[in-house]
């Protein structure tokens, strides 16, 4: 029999360390990278020009990193995301893939879509499998004594910490190279008709390894003096990493590895920070 191929879909999680839908993917044997430019459905949720620089910047380096690693990534264009399904069903074939991968989205639309994908594989007899990689306990385990869940921050932090105290999620390593490395897939410039003018992008640079560069710079120079200091928009006191956890260049639990080991993970105002993020998924969820 063939050895098992898989199709795994980067959506909102361009890094190759601690993807989980990566990770597994490439112990189950060869993977091939899918990433879908969704140019009319960013349009109508108001993306502009240099948003979509940005993602640009990170798909290439992650490009990059994959052909490291002797896996290709397949770049094609879906307008909306009613598209996605017939869409990655052909790479899928394409690809000789009997299985997709893919991290969770958990937002409206993007859970629309990701069901309409999963219906339409199994109909055509190709295995779908979703993870978690947002958040660094799995939506749905973290709830109140009388087994609800919460919708207000502060029990549902306690809640968390209290979960956390038995063990931090540890990230997962990069894959081991499929192979050879190869050429790096070339992409598309930005769309002329994208709103905004071309801003200075320098102090954002694309790629996980630029996410991870700032994050050990703010540990080591400013995680202290964060509480003060995140409030003041005149001094450079916040992280910056927003962008970076939001195109998933870097994960919450990789965020909260470093940033544990700078400080007490539960008298920490900057992973507080980061608990926020994990509660807004768990409440959309």
């Amino acid at each position: 029999m063939p050895e098992p191929r898989t199709l795994v879909w980067f959506r909102a999680d361009l890094r190759v360390a601690d993807n989980p839908a990566l990770h597994t993917a490439a112990k189950r044997g060869p993977v091939v990278g899918l990433f879908l430019l969704a140019y009319e459905q960013w349009r109508e949720h108001d993306w502009g020009h240099n948003r979509l620089r940005f993602l640009l910047d990170h798909l290439s380096a992650l490009s990059h990193r994959l052909a490291e690693l002797g896996i290709p990534l397949r770049v094609r264009t879906c307008d909306r995301f009613a598209d996605a399904a017939q869409a990655v069903l052909r790479a899928a074939r394409d690809e000789g893939c009997d299985a997709v991968y893919c991290n969770r989205e958990y937002e409206w639309n993007e859970r629309q879509r990701d069901r309409g994908v999963a219906e339409l594989l199994r109909h055509n007899g190709i295995e779908i499998a979703g993870f978690d990689d947002q958040v660094l306990l799995r939506p749905g385990t973290v709830q109140t004594g009388a087994g609800g869940f919460f919708t207000v921050f502060t029990p549902f932090r306690k809640a968390c910490l209290k979960l956390l105290a038995d063990g931090l999620p540890q990230p997962l390593p990069e894959p081991a190279a499929q192979g050879p490395s190869i050429e790096p897939t070339a992409l598309p410039e930005s769309p002329p008709d994208f709103p905004g003018a071309d801003a200075d992008l320098s102090r954002f640079p694309g790629g996980e390894d630029a996410a991870h560069a700032r994050l050990e710079a703010f540990v080591a120079e400013q995680q202290v003096d964060y509480a003060a200091r995140r409030d003041f928009p005149g001094i450079d006191g916040t992280s910056g990493l927003s962008p970076y956890l939001a195109c998933g260049a870097i994960s919450a639990r990789q965020c909260f590895d470093v940033g544990a080991a700078r400080e007490p993970f539960d008298d920490s105002t900057f992973l507080t920070e980061i608990l926020w993020r994990e509660f807004y998924r768990h409440v959309v969820f």
